[in-house]
């Protein structure tokens, strides 16, 4: 992991990686900045496997039950242009799960061919393959 690190190309500051006994990996950024602009960034792999990258909190523990809850990015395909704002995005991620970011290509309409949305997801339970959205024009 720690030669991982330095080649994902928009590191500004390389983190440094710190292993848990439990096979957690953690990441020290250099700044908040640097954090959120990665939770952000993603999806990241590691070896063909989904890295899962959760911002910690002061009382943060390490168990399994950590893993039930994970942020999953959802590309929204076909959705109209009018519903990207994040207040409309956000209540129809709520469909699949806790909406948490857009990735930055969506917040800046750099690509309009889809959205993509960080969404926390229960992974103990079934995932939702489809949404169906209302609109004054039609499903």
């Amino acid at each position: 992991m720690e030669m991982y690190a330095p080649k994902i190309r928009h590191f500004i500051n390389v983190p440094k990686v710190l292993l848990h006994d439990m096979g957690h990996y953690i990441f020290k950024f250099h700044s908040k900045k640097d954090k959120e602009r990665e939770i952000n960034y993603g999806p990241y792999y590691f070896n063909n496997i989904p890295l899962i990258l959760k911002p910690s909190k002061l009382d943060f523990v390490f168990d399994k039950q950590i893993l039930s809850l994970v942020p999953r990015w959802v590309k929204f395909l076909y959705l109209p242009i009018g519903y990207w704002p994040a207040k409309a995005l956000s209540k129809i991620a709520s469909a699949a799960g806790h909406p948490m970011h857009t990735d930055h290509f969506t917040t800046n309409m750099d690509k309009v061919s889809f959205t993509r949305i960080l969404i926390k997801v229960d992974v103990s339970h079934l995932s939702t393959e489809l949404i169906n959205i209302e609109t004054p024009s039609g499903p």
